[in-house]
């Protein structure tokens, strides 16, 4: 492979790990628009609609789990062909299926695809980009996050005109198909990266217990637990605790995503490789902040809620990069590892919240971010420390 072949891939690859996170934003937003016009359609049950989308995350957290293995075997080009046709199959089924048990099952296989998506995405710019990857991490994200806009103006677009919930899916369709044909025809630029092809499971035994990867465990599942609780809660909370209006509670929704994206997109520019804990640092003291002003203060202190966004937005893509600056093997096992942890913060930490305020009521239960940001916290400053002994070591 020439160098002008190698740069050349580089750059094809680079843009598939964008489109690989435009399909994730667009795919996740597109269930809610188009559920209730699928349950009017099919008669099933508001359960039975929850326990659809919850084969979809079911899928998204088994793929974390095999394609970082898949990744490191058989390289980043075949995750994204696998990612791809689970994306396709189960658009095929979930439009064609009138069946409960058939819905959900081609949902588990839509999740298999975009967790294979966001495994991949990420591991193929840690490993071409591997001087900015900060950077580019925090950028493909910002897509995600256009896409996420996206998606759901064009499922209300469609269901208002009549067309119904299934062209939405058809799109996905489209977008599958593309990256199908690009993955399949494009050559994995294997010498230009950090990449190596093969597992070593004598060092992966040792890599995943490492004490900082203990911490960066719990960080990565607190996290992904607040930014769910968040997006589950805080218009509930703004509504019973400070009386605002349905719109104004939705509205602030919309601005702490608005921050996530606004603060990726600025962290990309000022977020450097070895600054990475100070950045975690930085982000979980000033989210904290936020959220106590938040919680604490009187209504007119609640627009700091939706604001944390801005801080918290870099923690997930920053922590991936610093996690990946420590391992020079099995690098997609880890991150599939990683990505395991924020899987479950994001199905236990809103499912724990609504359980307390269940028992203790609204203004308790939302409460809850600021013990899972004292977590991310701890964690943080854990890190740094094992860190530092561990530089300390080498050292003498």
């Amino acid at each position: 492979m020439t160098i002008s072949q190698s740069a050349r891939g580089v750059r094809l690859f680079t843009a598939g790990a964008f489109f690989c996170m435009f399909i994730i934003g667009f795919v996740d937003n597109l269930k809610g628009p188009t559920m209730p016009a699928l349950l009017a359609e099919t008669n099933f049950s508001y359960s039975q609609g929850g326990t659809i989308l919850l084969a979809a995350y079911l899928g998204f957290f088994v793929a974390t789990l095999l394609t970082g293995v898949l990744a490191d075997i058989a390289g980043r080009r075949t995750v994204l062909l696998a990612s791809a046709t689970s994306i396709s199959l189960g658009v095929i089924g979930f439009v064609t299926f009138k069946t409960f048990l058939g819905m959900a099952f081609s949902f588990f296989v839509i999740g298999l695809g975009t967790g294979g998506f966001d495994l991949g995405g990420n591991s193929i710019i840690v490993d071409l980009q591997p001087q900015q990857k900060g950077r580019y991490l925090n950028l493909i994200s910002v897509l995600h996050g256009v896409s996420a806009m996206i998606s759901p103006l064009l499922a209300g677009f469609l269901i208002a005109g009549s067309f119904g919930w299934r062209p939405g899916y058809l799109v996905v369709l489209a977008l599958a198909v593309i990256m199908l044909v690009f993955a399949g025809l494009t050559k994995y630029p294997k010498g230009a990266g950090t990449f190596h092809e093969g597992m070593n499971f004598k060092t992966l035994r040792k890599q995943i217990v490492m004490p900082e990867m203990r911490w960066l465990y719990i960080l990565m599942m607190a996290y992904v637990g607040l930014e769910m609780s968040m997006a589950s809660w805080l218009p509930a909370y703004l509504q019973k605790v400070h009386g605002l209006s349905i719109q104004a509670s939705s509205e602030s929704i919309s601005l702490f995503f608005g921050g996530l994206m606004t603060g990726r997109l600025l962290g990309s520019f000022v977020v450097h490789q070895h600054r990475y804990l100070r950045a975690l640092l930085f982000a979980s003291v000033g989210g904290l902040t936020c959220l106590t002003l938040g919680i604490s203060g009187p209504t007119g202190l609640a627009f700091f809620l939706p604001l944390s966004g801005l801080f918290f937005s870099i923690t997930f893509s920053i922590t991936t990069a610093f996690t990946t600056d420590m391992h020079q093997d099995n690098v997609g096992s880890i991150i599939g590892l990683l990505f395991s942890f924020a899987g479950l913060g994001g199905a236990i930490g809103p499912w724990l919240m609504g359980l307390l305020i269940d028992k203790a009521g609204m203004s308790i239960g939302f409460s809850l971010v600021i013990p899972y940001t004292v977590l991310i916290l701890i964690s943080v400053l854990m890190v740094r420390k094992q860190s530092n002994s561990q530089a300390v070591v080498e050292a003498v």
